[in-house]
């Protein structure tokens, strides 16, 4: 908590100290950080975690070192990598110097923070988890707050504030390196016990089979933390980046709810699955949910109301970003009303779902960006944010609702939905009615909802499940030591993807290259999505008109806002980011429009807005040069477009300081001639000192500079249109179609009904074993030696018999005649319900099966009852249930979860890959 609050706050110190343009390319910077950093890591922190802590538990001390240089030997080279691509890209591509220079100088600092996360990954290992938190979320945060600070009010120059953000890096990455030095076990290997000698030691090959899975969920995090402001930036350019960037921020402070709910909750819901106690992980989920939504609603619902007021902490300017809160907002309160669904799926050991959802959502977010910020700027990138926030909620609580079993009702939701929406809604409604928006306003809001919240709160503790939610951190151990030590269990198990909880859910992990295999087997989804979109963007590229875009630089002079009270222009500071919105404003479009008519270039009558709506005012950062840009069908339209509006904002410009200037002449005027009025009346010339200066004032101003600035560069007509060409569109149509194919085929795979392949059983966590029309025998007998009888004398592998049930009696029949050909002669009874019946009638499914010499293989299709399956099945001790590519997925999940109940009993889904033909001569053979 504490580093997400003083992260805020330094975001707070930038956005005041250099407005949005700044702020915006600063936000810029740390993104690409943050991702090259993830990048060059790759999930070895992770890693670490994992290996050190079972070398450690072991006693194999001295593979501890080796670990260590497995994880940090690879993101060198990558770090390297990504600097030296940095570097080039920073010297090849055209940018503003500083910013380049900045470039270079954080992509450097890549390598330095590759090692310490690496590090980091360590001193978990080591399981000195206090020491690890205080590194990352105390030291790291407050040195980067006191060198930013510092640097705000000294300079406030972009190179200086990414030297200020880079440096407590290596700062902390030296301490870290010292520290796990002196944490670094030095006592002798302990002697193995047989279990443990028969452990494998850990290669480099197997720590990054599992380190490379993490990384890779890992970076996309990342990258869908910041995908949104790094296209706002590039598109919309840096103010409006920076604008966006607070925005964003504001809204990811409510994640603190959910981070600390998971990690108040995580250990009891962990214990709970693991020991298959289904009912009480879904009242800690329950609990959880209901106080997620209590507390992340009313905060929502202030930052939408009052946005304005709030984004003015930030600094002028960033106000404007208010009205998207009005769409990220809803959209993270639904997300937070579906509780910890991603805690659940880490928990229950499905942390490759969650990998395949978080891809889903980022090919949202990639998608959406490029198609709405260029159309509907702030709103565009807002949307492609909201939609990817709730692509992601939507699968997880889909697999969480309908696979894990784990669900909540609207009923019991209602009262913290209710709570959490009608009293922040109702005080805000009175507040702003009778104050409106404003500090004010904002304080007699909290003055109102504050303690009369957490009133009802206390009252409805119950409804709430506050009390639930605070006792569930009881349940994972006794005294604050084994809570602490299992919360770092925790951290292990929901990063070792699968490797503990497997064992419990009997689900084995799934590699990403068995998952797209399973996406291409929708293949024909993904053709016929990648044939679409590829010709839709080449019928767009045809059929659209191409766009021409001309630039027109302005060198910006600084005005005297009062000349009356002195000042020397050249002595102050311009405002960029002002000024671009005043070169886009429409009082600049309107003079611009004159003149274009007067000079019958354009008598559209609707020319204003066409301006406004084409033209796109860039500020560079730390400069007072505006870039203003005019998009338009016609090339040399768009030069004459971008030279006019740079001609009307310089002439804007200077008709203001006139109309200053002449104002100012006006007041001196006045006060000169009451003074003279003054030394009349008395017969005197006692002012006449005072008019002398104020004459003296009077013509300094007058002689004033009007200049606003200059034209640096004319727009000159574009050889080249904008936009990517048709064949780069037919490109980016493949590339469109091929993830939104892929997405689609995804979420189709996920939502069918049936069963389909065999894969998709194993997600369930449910046994299976495929039977192949060609191999049949062959996969028969790999059968028996599953079930504990690979000779087929069941009697002899204390087996008593084999029921074999299933909604497909040809299914049925076909497994059934199979293993009457595999099992030798004599040692099994063949028969199946309609035979069997008759005895039931008389005697008990236990009696039945105790008294039959021979074991029995009985053949209950879909006919017998569930209790006397069961029954059967358990008196048996093996219950195989064929199942086909149009088997009900449902039904078989319900059987099995009757089945697992069965103690002492073996129960495999038997995956049938019919073959009508082979079929026919089965049945003759028969």
């Amino acid at each position: 908590m504490y580093g997400a609050a003083i992260a805020f706050g330094t975001t707070l110190v930038v956005s005041n100290g250099i407005g949005p343009a700044g702020a915006g390319e600063f936000f810029r910077l740390m993104a690409l950080f943050a991702i090259a950093t993830s990048t060059a890591v790759f999930g070895a922190d992770t890693g670490l975690v994992r290996t050190i802590s079972a070398q450690n538990a072991l006693g194999r001390y001295s593979a501890i070192p080796r670990l260590i240089r497995y994880a940090v030997l690879p993101p060198l080279a990558l770090s390297l990598g990504i600097t030296a691509v940095a570097c080039i890209y920073s010297v090849a591509v055209p940018m503003p110097h500083e910013y380049a220079v900045a470039l270079r100088m954080s992509a450097l600092f890549v390598i330095v923070a590759a090692v310490m996360s690496v590090y980091f990954g360590a001193l978990r290992g080591l399981n000195h988890v206090v020491t690890f938190t205080v590194m990352q979320n105390v030291l790291l945060p407050t040195l980067r707050f006191g060198a930013i600070a510092l640097v705000v009010f000294a300079s406030g120059h972009l190179l200086d504030l990414v030297f200020a953000w880079t440096l407590p890096v290596a700062a902390t990455a030296l301490l870290t390196l010292w520290v796990v030095e002196s944490y670094m076990p030095r006592s002798k290997d302990r002697p193995q016990s047989e279990a443990a000698a028969t452990t494998p030691q850990e290669s480099a090959h197997s720590f990054w089979t599992f380190s490379s899975a993490r990384g890779v969920a890992t970076i996309v995090e990342t990258i869908l933390e910041w995908i949104d402001v790094l296209t706002v930036t590039t598109v919309l350019g840096p103010a409006a980046g920076g604008v966006y960037g607070a925005v964003n921020r504001c809204v990811r402070v409510g994640t603190m709810v959910e981070h600390t709910g998971r990690i108040v909750t995580g250990p009891s819901i962990s214990a709970a699955l693991a020991t298959q106690n289904i009912d009480r992980a879904r009242q800690i989920f329950l609990a959880t949910t209901r106080v997620l939504t209590a507390i992340s609603w009313p905060f929502y619902l202030t930052l939408a109301a009052f946005g304005p007021t709030l984004l003015g902490f930030f600094g002028k300017g960033f106000e404007e970003g208010a009205g998207i809160l009005w769409v990220i907002c809803p959209a993270a309160m639904l997300s937070m009303s579906a509780g910890g669904v991603q805690s659940i799926l880490l928990m229950s050991g499905k942390s490759r779902w969650q990998l395949l959802n978080k891809l889903s959502s980022l090919a949202v977010a990639i998608i959406l960006n490029v198609a709405l910020v260029p159309l509907w700027g702030l709103y565009g990138a807002v949307t492609a944010w909201a939609s990817a926030l709730l692509i992601d909620t939507f699968l997880a609580s889909y697999q969480v609702f309908r696979l894990v079993g784990i669900r909540t009702s609207l009923t019991e939701m209602a009262p913290a939905l209710t709570l959490g929406a009608l009293v922040p809604l109702g005080c805000s409604f009175v507040v702003l009615t009778v104050v409106g928006q404003g500090l004010l306003g904002l304080v007699l809001y909290v003055i109102l909802l504050a303690p009369s919240y957490v009133a009802l709160l206390y009252y409805f503790r119950t409804q709430l499940g506050i009390e639930r939610f605070l006792a569930s951190r009881k349940g994972g151990g006794k005294g604050a030591g084994t809570r602490s030590a299992l919360a770092h269990q925790l951290s292990i198990q929901g990063e070792n993807t699968m490797s503990k909880l497997s064992a419990t859910t009997d689900a084995p992990a799934v590699s990403l290259r068995e998952q797209l295999h399973r996406v291409w087997r929708h293949k024909m989804i993904v053709i016929i999505t990648i044939v679409v979109c590829t010709l839709i963007a080449v019928a767009f590229s045809f059929l659209a008109p191409p766009k021409y875009t001309a630039k027109s630089s302005v060198l910006v002079n600084p005005l005297v806002t009062d000349p009356a009270a002195g000042g020397n222009a050249n002595s102050l500071k311009v405002d960029i980011s002002t000024e671009s919105r005043a070169a886009g404003s429409r009082e600049v479009a309107d003079k611009a429009a004159d003149n274009l008519r007067s000079e019958g270039v354009d008598t559209d009558s609707k020319l204003t807005d066409k301006l406004m709506n084409s033209t796109k005012v860039v500020p560079t950062s730390q400069t007072a040069v505006l870039d203003i840009e005019v998009s338009d069908s016609n090339a040399k339209r768009s030069a004459q477009y971008a030279n006019a509006i740079a001609k009307a904002y310089l002439e804007v410009r200077q008709n203001n300081l006139k109309e200053t200037i002449t104002d100012s002449v006006k007041k001196l005027d006045a006060q000169i001639k009451q003074l003279e009025d003054e030394d009349k009346n008395n017969n005197g010339n006692a002012n006449s000192a005072k008019i002398s200066q104020m004459r003296e004032r009077r013509n300094q101003i007058q002689l004033t500079s009007t200049v606003g600035g200059r034209v640096l560069t004319e727009a000159q007509p574009p050889k080249k249109a904008t936009g990517l060409g048709h064949r780069k569109t037919a490109l980016a149509g493949v590339g469109t179609g091929l993830l939104l194919g892929v997405l689609i085929a995804y979420v189709y795979d996920r939502m069918m009904r049936t069963v389909g392949y065999s894969d998709r059983l194993k997600d369930l966590g449910i046994p299976v074993q495929t039977v192949r029309p060609r191999s049949s025998d062959e996969d028969t007998l790999l059968l028996m030696r599953r079930i504990g009888s690979p000779d087929g004398n069941l009697r002899a592998s204390n087996i008593s018999g084999i029921v074999i049930v299933s909604d497909s009696p040809a299914l049925a029949d076909q497994l059934h005649r199979q293993l009457y050909r595999t099992i030798p002669s004599g040692k099994a009874y063949f028969t199946d319900y309609p035979a069997l019946s008759k005895v039931l009638e008389h005697y008990s499914p236990e009696q039945v099966i105790e008294s039959n010499e021979i074991p029995m293989v009985i053949n209950l299709a879909d006919e017998a009852p569930l209790s006397t399956l069961l029954r059967l099945s358990e008196a048996c001790r093996v219950c195989l249930v064929p199942v086909g590519e149009l088997s009900s997925r449902a039904q078989v999940r319900e059987l099995f979860s009757h089945l697992r109940t069965l103690e002492n009993t073996v129960s495999i889904a038997i995956f049938m890959d019919t073959d009508p033909e082979k079929e026919k001569v089965d049945g003759a053979t028969a």
